[in-house]
């Protein structure tokens, strides 16, 4: 990785405390769009850590752009990176659907792995979804990087609530043949996501700020 001038660690540094978007054109289009879709208010600062790697501004302003949500589940991924795509124009890419097959059937890592990687391989892409076990690649080739982190009642209300709205029929952001399903194991992977797997994003964001 290229070394980064003092000054500007310590401006990346400054906006990711924060937690704000940096302001180029195309970010003012991305945080238009970090839309609580519960009431339709603005996520709060505290709900957003976004982060961007200086080095690739000449990419960014060639339109091209490489973006990955990241989040619990209900965190509203799938909606932001659909917003995101569609006013960007660029192609939107859900691990889930990578991950199962028809029928709730997970795929091996090395499948996965085969499929996440062929995708990296894009000019631009957003991506949206976890996966920790394939995710390294993912992050270091983002030029934005955008963690919902969000209190785990609120994506409980959101997943119980798309499963009503999803009931005997797929989402847009899931395989075909997995009709929307709400488990006990589900659920305690969202309540217990602040202890068990936030961990991750904070370390990933940590490690990517200076980068």
């Amino acid at each position: 990785m290229p070394l980064i001038q003092e000054s500007k660690r310590s401006a990346v540094a400054e906006k990711c405390t924060k937690k704000s978007v940096l302001k180029t054109r195309y970010l003012n289009t991305i945080e238009k769009n970090l839309t609580h879709t519960r009431r339709g208010n603005k996520f709060t600062e505290k709900n957003i850590c976004a982060i961007m790697k200086i080095r690739k501004y000449t990419r960014i302003g060639c339109g091209l752009m490489k973006i990955a949500i990241i989040g619990s589940a209900g965190s509203g991924k799938s909606t932001l990176a659909r917003r995101i795509g569609e006013k960007l124009k660029l192609p939107v890419f859900h691990m889930d659907t990578l991950f199962w097959k028809p029928g709730w059937e997970a795929v091996s890592t090395e499948e996965l792995t085969e499929k996440h990687d062929q995708i990296l391989k894009n000019p631009s892409w957003v991506i949206d979804g976890n996966y920790h076990k394939v995710w390294g690649k993912r992050m270091e080739a983002a030029d934005l990087i955008i963690f919902l982190d969000l209190p785990r009642a609120t994506c409980l209300y959101r997943a119980i609530k798309r499963f009503f709205q999803y009931r005997k029929k797929t989402r847009p952001d899931m395989t075909v043949g997995c009709e929307e399903k709400l488990d006990w194991e589900f659920i305690r992977y969202i309540w217990k996501y602040p202890k068990t797997k936030r961990y991750y994003a904070i370390q990933v964001i940590e490690f990517l700020k200076y980068s």
